[in-house]
């Protein structure tokens, strides 16, 4: 751990060292350029007060983009309605990468009434590296130019402008851009102008609109011109697959066709000449070591997926090139795109035939909509080619098990091979292996009423549950792992202790990872409310968390399901004597998953099993109605109950005492009096009676 924090501080200490070194002053204060259009009067639509649901009125959004001089200017007027909005609009955020961009901020005020409260004060500023990807393990070195804006009002009107100069160099200076015409809050009004070098041809494609721009020429120069007034704001329904965008956008690309965008990638991932001597020595003692090109490939794979930790510095053109293999080998880390050209060079160098891919987790089945361009790629995979067998791997991912033919990779649809020659999108053939399964056997040992029970569990994982698992046992301590596992059972059985040390079992060869549990619940056996019976219920939690319930069921957008899925549990309990069980088989199904019920009882031995299977990612908004049905279906299908009639119940509301029933020896005490008293052989019948009817364990 504090080796991982000394290499985390050193590449952080090294990027800000990197941007303090770019200016001694990262932004400057001056008036705009002569070629932005300012606006005067500003459209408003309506008064505040028909905004009342809002915390924030967004009046103005200007954007301005001049390419020829690699300019964007942004113009922001919001009005503050209610003391949360106060809160929420306290600061003004400038984000550009100082590592080739400059920012010069133009003016920041309050106006308040008739009242122009200047509040752009260079002293105040604070530029600080915010790293919101962060979480991700990715570090951009994109800064934040921080302005607290003082004695702010409800009513009070924040404006603000500034201008950020300055174009990623690792597109050549091909221009690659988007606007929203739609946000989550209303706007008033909208604008958008590019100025476009007339001898430049331009890509522009709607998307979720039909919008179109005034074209206005001058000599070397086109302008286009997008203006909106009272933009409605998009209320974002939960769960939504991320190939779905709400938002309607207008895309703009420079790249005239895929094989534009393979060109300019394929020379980011040239052939390397020096992977270093000991890559190089790995290479050769994984040739000796594996004779066919199978063993090999899965020796590399696992050395860059489970020694190469994941951790990207993507300052600058590094947001796209990746860093050199022999690098990347040494210091140990690398993100998706350094990984997969890691992985790539060593196959290479093995006379494997393999290229590294891009894909986008956001794009998928969408990507034929977009025009082309490197923002339809968010991750690097590769493409492995070998006795006549193509392989789809992701270097990425680690802790995978299984043949390399039956790892799991992801429903991309399509992507771009980078290799000479590649003109076109190839779409990739959906991967069945690895899909991921798991198997719960759940055995109670059930026994008297005031009897404590065992329960012992095993869970059987296997494909991308079985790499999920191991990697979770990897990253938690044994005792850890073991307290959330027992915890689980705990929201059922408040009583519940451990029985025993948790059993780890990894084939990770064949990718099955089981885990054994041994518990001991006391009072396992409850007293109902009206003090009738005692009761004991057994629910299957596992596949009640993998159903998608949606937040918004009468909706408009597709809903996203966790697929591929496929769980079941199997429940089984040994009573102590037989019980009378309904048995029962029910399937239940609908357009995105089917549960399968059964129960099935062999003398004391009470059986449930649950299959819960998914069967595509996604219901769309028509379909929504029979599926909200059938998933309120499924859950009534779910659990069960026992009851056990409570023998020791008084009459006449009296206390009750639980007790387990027994032979009571005091009233047989009693009872054989009468026998002495009245004697006979039906005496005797009826004492054995009593003894037959105190003895006996009843339930309904």
């Amino acid at each position: 751990m504090l080796k991982r924090t000394v290499v985390f501080l050193c590449g952080v200490g090294a990027m800000l060292i990197a941007i303090h070194g770019l200016a001694a002053d990262p932004f400057t204060i001056a008036p705009p350029a002569s070629w932005v259009d300012i606006q005067k009067d500003v459209p408003v639509a309506g008064p505040a007060a028909a905004h009342t649901d809002e915390n924030t009125r967004v009046i103005l959004v200007d954007d301005q983009v001049n390419v020829a001089q690699s300019e964007h200017y942004h113009r922001m007027i919001k009005e503050v309605l209610t003391a949360s909005g106060v809160q929420d609009e306290g600061q003004v955020n400038l984000d550009f990468d100082p590592s080739y961009q400059q920012l010069t901020i133009h003016d920041v005020f309050i106006r308040r009434g008739t009242n122009i409260l200047e509040r752009l004060d260079k002293d105040k500023i604070r530029v600080i590296q915010q790293e919101r990807d962060l979480d991700m393990n990715i570090y951009n070195g994109e800064v934040s130019a921080v302005l607290f804006l003082e004695d702010l009002r409800v009513g009070d009107r924040i404006e603000y402008s500034y201008t950020v100069r300055g174009d990623n160099p690792i597109f050549g200076g091909r221009y690659i851009h988007d606007f929203y015409i739609q946000w989550s809050v209303p706007v008033g009004y909208e604008r958008f102008r590019l100025l476009w070098p007339a001898g430049r041809a331009l890509g522009i494609r709607n998307h979720g609109t039909a919008i179109a721009p005034v074209i206005h020429e001058n000599g070397a120069v086109k302008e286009y011109l997008w203006e909106l007034h009272d933009v409605a704001a998009v209320s974002e329904e939960d769960s939504l697959p991320d190939w779905y965008n709400p938002y309607a956008w207008v895309q703009f690309s420079e790249f005239s066709s895929w094989k534009e965008v393979s060109d300019w990638a394929v020379p980011l991932y040239p052939r390397p000449t020096d992977l270093g001597a000991d890559l190089r020595e790995k290479i050769a003692g994984w040739q000796q070591q594996y004779p066919q090109a199978e063993g090999r490939i899965a020796a590399a794979l696992a050395f860059v997926q489970d020694e190469i930790r994941y951790l990207g510095i993507e300052v600058g053109p590094n947001s796209h090139q990746p860093n050199r293999p022999g690098l990347v080998a040494s210091r140990r880390f690398g993100d998706c795109k350094d990984k997969a050209y890691l992985f790539c060079s060593i196959l290479q160098a093995m006379d494997i035939d393999a290229c590294e891919v891009l894909v986008g987790t956001d794009t998928r089945r969408t990507i034929g909509d977009w025009l082309p361009s490197p923002f339809a790629f968010n991750h690097v995979v590769a493409r492995v080619e070998a006795d006549g067998r193509v392989y789809w791997l992701d270097p990425t991912e680690s802790h995978q098990g299984g043949p390399l033919n039956d790892r799991y990779f992801p429903d991309y649809s399509y992507c771009l091979l980078v290799r000479p020659g590649t003109t076109a999108l190839t779409a990739i053939p959906r991967q069945r292996g690895g899909w991921p399964k798991i198997v719960i056997q759940e055995t109670f040992a059930v026994h008297g009423r005031k009897d404590a029970a065992e329960l012992t569990v095993t869970t059987r994982a296997e494909g991308e549950e079985a790499d999920w698992l191991r990697e979770s046992i990897a990253d938690q301590r044994r005792a850890e792992l073991q307290k959330n596992y027992l915890n689980f059972y705990a929201n059922f059985y408040p009583k519940i202790k451990s029985a025993g040390a948790l059993e780890v079992t990894d084939h990770r060869e064949q990718n099955l990872v089981e885990i054994v549990e041994h518990y001991r619940i006391e009072e396992f056996w409850t007293l109902s409310d009206d003090k009738r019976n005692y009761e004991c219920e057994f629910y299957p939690q596992n596949i009640r968390n993998r159903f998608t319930e949606p937040t918004t069921t009468l909706r408009s957008m597709p809903l996203e399901i966790d697929h591929p899925c496929h769980q079941i549990v199997r429940t089984e309990v040994i009573l102590p004597e037989e019980w009378p069980v309904k048995e029962k088989d029910e399937h239940l199904r609908n357009v995105a998953a089917q549960l399968d019920v059964r129960r099935q009882v062999e003398k004391n031995v009470f059986r449930m099993e649950y299959d819960y299977q998914t069967r595509t990612n996604v219901v769309m908004p028509e379909a929504m109605p029979q599926y909200v049905k059938s998933v309120a279906q499924m859950k009534e299908a779910l659990g069960y109950s026992l009851t056990w009639e409570n023998l020791d119940r008084p009459k006449g509301g009296e206390d009750v005492h639980a007790a387990d029933s027994k032979v009571n020896w005091k009233i047989i005490a009693i009872v054989g009096g009468v026998v002495i008293l009245l004697g006979g052989l039906f005496a005797v019948a009826v004492i054995v009676g009593i003894i037959i009817y105190f003895s006996r364990r009843k339930r309904p």
